[in-house]
This record gives structure tokens, C-alpha cells and sequence, in this order.
């Protein structure tokens, strides 16, 4: 029963792996495509934005996205909320600038964590955070 129990445990954790790897989206056009379906609007930046991580942090980002969408609040009023999220080139690159992006969260005044989907980096309002995942 022991080792039923490992097993089953083991696959568990792969399909849990599994299942959260793929809910990010694989590139920046497939950001954009996920995001304007769930009416963001949505800007993708592969080059000025990825170039000035690299010169700053030292790491390299394939595409930055920010999407932005106007919703009612519980009190009926208007209100935005975002997604700012950071494709690195591979999953070290993300995980070693988690803290880099927890400090610009703060800097921008988001209340948030920052979240690791693969090699992506994302953080801001938690149902754009549960959207763009």
C-alpha cells in the first residue's frame, strides 16, 4: 500500500507540474491572444523593454506585456485593472530576477506578489494575475 501510495503521489505532482506549465501562454503573441479574448488591451514589447533588462539586469527577456482592462467594482464604479508580465529567455533568468520584480512592484505601487509560471514573471490585479495564468 506504501508504495501504491508513493506512486500515486509522484503522478500527482507530475500532472500538477504539468497542468500549471501550460496555463501560461507560450510566447507574446500568445499573451496578446489570450489576454484581447478576455477584453484586455494588450501591448506586447520584444525589443526596447527586453533590451533594457538586459542592460540593467543582465538577463535576457524575449517579450514584456502589459494588458489592461476597465471593469465595474462592487460599489458600481469603474475601475482598472492589469497584468504586467516578463518572458525570460529560460526559467534561471526568471527565477533569479523574482526579487528585481518584487522591488518594481513596490516601486509601482502594486500590493502583490509576483508569481513564476515557467519563464514567466507576472504581477498586478489578482483577477488580470488569474486571466493572464
Amino acid at each position: 500500500m506504501k508504495k501504491f501510495a508513493r506512486i500515486f503521489a509522484v503522478v500527482m505532482l507530475f500532472v500538477a507540474v504539468l497542468a500549471v506549465a501550460s496555463c501560461a501562454p507560450k510566447d507574446g503573441a500568445a499573451a496578446k491572444e489570450k489576454m484581447d479574448g478576455k477584453g484586455y488591451t494588450t501591448v506586447v514589447d520584444t525589443s526596447v523593454q527586453p533590451a533594457a533588462y538586459k542592460l540593467l539586469f543582465g538577463v535576457n527577456v524575449n517579450a514584456v506585456v502589459t494588458a489592461t482592462k476597465e471593469v465595474e467594482n462592487k460599489d458600481g464604479e469603474k475601475e482598472t485593472i492589469a497584468v504586467y508580465a516578463v518572458l525570460f529567455a529560460d526559467k534561471a533568468d526568471a527565477k533569479a530576477s523574482i526579487n528585481k520584480m518584487k522591488e518594481e512592484a513596490k516601486k509601482n505601487g502594486e500590493n502583490t506578489e509576483v508569481k513564476q509560471a515557467g519563464k514567466w514573471l507576472y504581477y498586478g490585479d489578482a483577477k488580470a494575475m488569474k486571466d493572464f495564468a
